[in-house]
């Protein structure tokens, strides 16, 4: 059963800045979604493999060496 419960209430206050970032964001911008704390082994591998894709978009396009 779901409904306004305390529990997902709060979840629904303390994430509320994610929804307008994402209403906010040029549509153009990719957002990726990791399930995991800044501290996580997956959120860091996320961050890396993110970050690599980024910049081998960016030579392929000629912005970088």
């Amino acid at each position: 059963m779901s409904g306004l419960t305390r529990k997902n209430a709060e979840k629904r206050t303390r994430f509320w800045w994610v929804k307008e970032i994402k209403r906010l964001l040029d549509p153009k911008i990719e957002i990726i979604e990791v399930d995991a704390n800044l501290e996580d082994a997956v959120f860091a591998k996320a961050l890396v493999e993110g970050f690599e894709e980024l910049m081998k978009r960016r030579r392929t396009e000629g912005h970088g060496e």
